[in-house]
């Protein structure tokens, strides 16, 4: 009976220990499976870090061999660009030589030569020419970017050679006359023809009021002509900014000088005639802006007189005015300091400021002058509002600034833009920069017609025709342009329809 007994109460045990073996069994399995898991997914990462090594240096080497390649093209780009100026130096030579022996060099576009015999002089100091022939050498130019919706015509009717560097353009008053500023001489030709008329050397002798002389003062000097403008009543002056910072006046029917004022302490880099004729204002690097009354030769005030700015800029560290422009009784200035001012031409008085993210270097007021340009450093042009300035003029006592809007604001060039202007019409407006572009603008649309490249340096100055679609262009190539140009919609497109 008790090992009966004990024979029914060991079933229980002995099936619940052979449960628990079963299931250590299982856990084991699981284990090792986890473990052989965790063994493979270690075994591909460190797969993955030796891919990833190899890729990174393949890409290293790539790098490297993108930097040697990019190396290599900028070397190539200034061996082309050393081998062409050689060439271009020789063929230039080539061409003199054989105009000099008589004979017809290859150009790029053929044109009439001018049936005039006299030859250009290589450098004219003495009595003016009467005639002079023009360029019988063609030069390179062609047209850039143009608004696909607007046929464009132009041409590159003149090249006028200089010795040096052409600083600034201006049309006469009617349009038939062209006068040019380059290094000690400024002189006037035919629109038509672009013959020489004459000539004017601006070297004046002995010492000036500032205290600089012709063997040079305090102030060394290049002697350059950087702005001049013809008499707007008949056309028979000639202002020219001359050496030691003076004003110089010239008479064109008797080829004298006329007038000379004095007042300045660095270079003259701008001049403009008052509409009447009364009055001439000049800029300089002294950080100042001269009115000047003609008839007495003195000064009638100055705009922007500065002790402290003044003795700046002539250490060579101030804010210089770089051009003037003057509409109905305003006077624009602009400045290195960034800025553009307006002022009041009877009084003097500061109407307005506005400015650039960069130094400004040019100025133009619309024909109407309604509108004022400006062209500067940070590659832009902008077109600003003047409308209400003119209100302002009413109360000549105490004028009140006026903030002048921002109407417009031209962007294209890749550098500096040095010299901006108005069409005929003030439709259109022309800039020049230190890329070598000209752009022609449809300013109120904000869109340029098209760009034109004729020169090989900076173009110094732009500057549109009073009376027709011309405008010229002086280089930093010692040539200026004459360009004739018409624009008009094309039939299909939406501007033209």
């Amino acid at each position: 009976i008790f090992l009966g007994r004990f024979s029914v109460s060991r079933s229980p045990l002995v099936g619940a220990m052979t449960a628990y073996s079963s299931q250590s069994t299982h856990f084991a399995e699981m284990l090792e499976n986890l473990k052989t898991e965790f063994e493979n997914m270690e075994h591909e990462v460190n797969v993955c870090k030796i891919q990833r090594d190899e890729y990174e240096r393949k890409l290293e080497g790539q790098v490297a061999e993108v930097s040697a390649m990019q190396q290599t093209v900028r070397d190539l780009e200034r061996q082309h660009t050393r081998m062409k100026q050689g060439y271009e130096e020789e063929i230039a030579a080539l061409r003199q030589k054989v105009t000099e022996l008589g004979g017809n060099p290859l150009t790029v576009k053929k044109k009439e030569a001018s049936s005039s015999s006299a030859t250009d002089s290589q450098q004219d100091t003495g009595p003016p020419q009467k005639r002079q022939r023009p360029d019988t050498e063609e030069v390179p130019w062609a047209l850039g970017h143009q608004n696909p919706a607007v046929k464009v015509e132009a041409e590159l009717s003149h090249t006028l050679r200089h010795d040096n560097v052409v600083c600034c353009t201006k049309f006469s008053p009617c349009g038939k006359f062209i006068a040019t500023g380059s290094k000690k001489a400024a002189a006037i030709w035919k629109t038509d023809t672009g013959e020489k008329v004459t000539q004017f050397s601006t070297t004046l002798d002995g010492d000036d009021e500032s205290g600089n002389t012709a063997a040079g003062g305090a102030q060394q000097q290049d002697d350059y002509v950087r702005s001049l403008c013809f008499s707007p009543i008949n056309s028979n002056k000639l202002v020219v900014a001359a050496e030691h910072c003076v004003v110089v006046i010239f008479d064109i029917e008797t080829q004298t000088m006329e007038k000379k004022f004095q007042g300045h302490r660095s270079d003259i880099y701008a001049l403009v005639y008052s509409p009447d004729a009364t009055s001439i204002i000049s800029g300089s690097g002294d950080g100042r802006a001269i009115v000047w009354d003609v008839k007495q030769g003195t000064q009638k005030f100055v705009l922007g007189e500065d002790q402290n700015q003044t003795q700046a800029a002539s250490a060579g560290t101030g804010k210089g005015v770089t051009s003037v422009a003057v509409a109905n009784r305003l006077v624009a200035t602009g400045s290195l300091d960034n800025s553009v001012k307006v002022w009041s031409l009877v009084t003097g008085a500061l109407l307005s400021t506005v400015h650039h993210e960069k130094c400004v270097y040019s100025v133009a007021f619309s024909h109407t002058g309604n509108v004022l340009a400006s062209g500067s450093e940070d590659h832009s042009v902008k077109v600003w509002s003047t409308e209400k300035l003119v209100d302002s003029l009413a109360d000549e006592a105490a004028p009140e600034m006026v903030e002048c809007a921002c109407v417009a604001t031209l962007e294209g060039h890749r550098d500096l833009v040095l010299s901006v202007d108005f069409s005929h019409d003030s439709k259109y407006l022309v800039s020049g920069g230190r890329d070598t572009t000209i752009g022609v603008w449809d300013w109120e649309q904000q869109k340029v017609q098209f760009t034109v490249q004729g020169h090989k340096r900076s173009v110094m100055s732009v500057t549109m025709s009073p009376t027709e679609n011309k405008f010229l262009s002086g280089g930093g190539d010692s040539l200026a342009h004459c360009w004739s140009f018409n624009l008009s919609p094309k039939p299909n497109s939406p501007s033209g329809q």
